[in-house]
Order: C-alpha cells, then sequence, then structure tokens
C-alpha cells in the first residue's frame, strides 16, 4: 500500500481478507462531478491519486496507515482551476507532462497546464465550435490533444518577449495533424476510419436522447441523458462540456432545423387555408425540439431567448392568420398575434399525446385541427390538407 515500504511477495496462504473480497480500506467523499476529471484520473509517483473534482480543483489524494491499523485517504494537495474552466464546463482529461505540470482539458474545448509548485494555472481556449474529443496524452516531446476537428499535437508553451522561448508562461502554440496523419493518433481510435461519422451520430444520439428526457423532465439529469442514449455519462462530457452547453446544443439543432423548415415552405399564395396547412405540415416534424426548448424556458433559456429562436415561425403564423381574417376565411374574434399563440399550444398539445401514444398523426390531423382551430371550414380544412398530403407529394 505504501510507495515507502519495500515490495515483497505474499504467499497465497497468508494473504490478508481484504485482497480475496477487494473490500474498501478506506473511503473519501469528494464533490460528485465529471467522473473525477473524466476517466482520466490517474496515479502520481507517490501512489496518489490525481483528479479534478466538481468544484473544479486539482486534487492529489494520498492514503496512510492510522495508529490503529486502519486506512485513511485524505487530500494532500490542492490547486483550484475554477478560473480556467468556464461556468457549465468541465475537466474530461488530466495527464502529466515531463516538466512536472498538470495538463487538462475540458469537455467545451479549453486546454491548459496546472504548475503546482508556483500556482500558476494557464490556458488555451480553441477554436469555437471546436471540442475535446477524448483526453489528453504527453511524451518527453511533447502533448497531443484530440478535437472534434484535429490532433493537436507538440504543443509547448513560450515566453514573449527578449527573443526568448521556454517551457512556461504565455501562449501556446499548437500543430494541427493532416486526416492522414491523425489515423496513426492513439488518443483517439475512433478518429481513424469511419470514426467522425460515429462521432456525429453519437452526437447525435445524445441530442435526441436529451430532447426526449428534458422534454419530458426538465430536471433530467446528464446521467439520465446518457442512460437514454445508451452511453457512458463521460461520452456526454466528451460532446458536451456540461448541462449548459447540452442545452445550446439543443438550441443549435432546433434553430437550424426551424429554419430549414420555414426556408423549404414555397412563397406564400393567395390562399391562406392552403398556406396554414403547409405551415403546419412543414412543422410538424421539427415540433418536438420547439416543445423541448419551451419547456426549458423557465431554468435555462429564459421566454426572451425562446422567442428568439421561435419568433420567426410565429411571425409567419401570425401574417397567415391576418390573410386568412381578410379573406373572410378565418375568424376574427381573436387577434392575429394571441391566435397564433393558442394554435402553437395546440399544435405542441396534440403533439405530446402522439409522444404519449394516446393519439396517432403523421401531422394531417394536427394540420387539419389547426385549420379548424383558426375558423376555417371542416370540409375545406380535410380536403386542403389532403391535397397537400396526397403520396407524390410526400415522396418529393
Amino acid at each position: 500500500m505504501s510507495a515507502k515500504r519495500a515490495p515483497s511477495v505474499v504467499p497465497a496462504a497468508d494473504w490478508p481478507a481484504w485482497i480475496c473480497t477487494g473490500t474498501s480500506l478506506a473511503r473519501l467523499a469528494l464533490t460528485k462531478g465529471s467522473l473525477l476529471g473524466g476517466v482520466y484520473a490517474y496515479l502520481d509517483d507517490k501512489d496518489r491519486l490525481v483528479a479534478v473534482d466538481a468544484d473544479n480543483a486539482l486534487l492529489r489524494i494520498a492514503h496512510r496507515e492510522k495508529a490503529d491499523g486502519e486506512w485513511e485517504l485524505y487530500v494532500d494537495r490542492a490547486l483550484s482551476l475554477s478560473a480556467a474552466v468556464p461556468e457549465g464546463d468541465a475537466v474530461t482529461g488530466l495527464a502529466p507532462d515531463w516538466k512536472g505540470r498538470v495538463w487538462f482539458a475540458t469537455g467545451a474545448g479549453v486546454v491548459g497546464t496546472a504548475d503546482e509548485a508556483t500556482g500558476a494555472v494557464r490556458t488555451l481556449a480553441l477554436p469555437p465550435g471546436e471540442r475535446v474529443e477524448n483526453s489528453v496524452s504527453t511524451a518527453p516531446a511533447g502533448t497531443a490533444v484530440a478535437t472534434t476537428h484535429a490532433t493537436c499535437r507538440s504543443t509547448r508553451w513560450s515566453r514573449e518577449g527578449g527573443g526568448q522561448t521556454g517551457l512556461l508562461p504565455t501562449s501556446v502554440q499548437i500543430s494541427r495533424s493532416s486526416p492522414a496523419d491523425r489515423r496513426s493518433d492513439m488518443t483517439d481510435p475512433d478518429l481513424a476510419g469511419g470514426g467522425r461519422r460515429r462521432t456525429r451520430l453519437t452526437r447525435a444520439r445524445i441530442l435526441e436522447a436529451a430532447r426526449r428526457e428534458l422534454g419530458r423532465d426538465p430536471d433530467s439529469s446528464l446521467e439520465d441523458i446518457a442512460e437514454a442514449a445508451g452511453v457512458v455519462r463521460r461520452t456526454v462530457y466528451d460532446h458536451f462540456g456540461g448541462r449548459s452547453a447540452l442545452v445550446e446544443g439543443l438550441v443549435s439543432d432546433a434553430t437550424e432545423a426551424l429554419g430549414r423548415a420555414l426556408t423549404a415552405m414555397p412563397v406564400p399564395g393567395p390562399d391562406a387555408v392552403t398556406e396554414m396547412a403547409r405551415f403546419v405540415l412543414a412543422l410538424w416534424p421539427v415540433g418536438d425540439r420547439c416543445r423541448t426548448l419551451l419547456r426549458l424556458a423557465p431554468q435555462d433559456l429564459g421566454a426572451e431567448r425562446v422567442n428568439e429562436i421561435l419568433g420567426p415561425a410565429r411571425e409567419m403564423a401570425t401574417a397567415i392568420i391576418e390573410r386568412g381574417q381578410r379573406q373572410g376565411v378565418f375568424h376574427t374574434s381573436v387577434p392575429p398575434d394571441p391566435l397564433g399563440r393558442a394554435l402553437e399550444g395546440l399544435t405542441l398539445a396534440l403533439l405530446e399525446c402522439v409522444n404519449a401514444g394516446t393519439w396517432s398523426d403523421d401531422g394531417t390531423r394536427t394540420a387539419t385541427a389547426a385549420l379548424i382551430a383558426v375558423g376555417a371550414d371542416g370540409d375545406l380544412a380535410a380536403a386542403r390538407v389532403r391535397r397537400l398530403a396526397r403520396p407524390e407529394r410526400l415522396s418529393a
């Protein structure tokens, strides 16, 4: 157990009970967070566990035998990384280098070093959108970091000013390997061959699980989402540094999907009934994304942010309703804007019924119900929706 004791061979017959049973000799409670700095916590040359807890403290945890013969774990050294790790992000990789420093990386793309001798923590933010895909690997020649865009190798620190260059302070220089070079990278085997495609599929699966779980319960944890996606929690942190980054991923996904759906709609025609049917049918496939954002509004996004995201769709719905009211095909007892919000609520409520299995719809029944809700004649609504949803249109 102790690094100070000489190694010895113990005959099997004389092994103590804890070797045979795996019984824990000591425990130390840590703040729960990003899986001890990713699953890449490591033992140093003094048999201390090096890890980062949820408070972003870089810890060296040692063990010792007490006077009564029992063992205990204790924090031998701690260095705060809070100033270097953005809120909502988390450390996902740790590795010691050959100069006595600890390299670390966060899921959202911050790479840095911690010098426990001086207390200095220095960081570099990767380009926007670039995330640390797996971990940090160190060697005497330098350090490698695998990201979603490249493998950053031969990383070194330089001292600016006076023409001097050294291994400490202030800027980081990163050389990016070519796609061919990345095939030999050992920090993330998935970067080879079809790894990048698998990465995209995993990210999409996590987003889908997050949309499902957070849409059902906005308080769902990252562990709940990881389980629903069929991955370990560490994988969620690899793609999204924390809850806020995951929510931003959902926002980006919803914004893009909503933009594609609205862009694909034809130029508005003179018939408001047909336009409203097209509108509902176009947005039906992305309705779950919108519903999730509305569920997250109170605690994660705020009404103003959600309105910014859904604004283009809401404005289009209001414009169609205004045309329908002028044409006399929609009722005028409710102004266009609140009537559009009521229509939004109806559509999302019917979508939730489909998700819950209490109703079956491919969007056509909801489109018909929406037209009737804004005042269109029932037979006319059903006929227009049937015409728009006929097989040859759906296969186009």
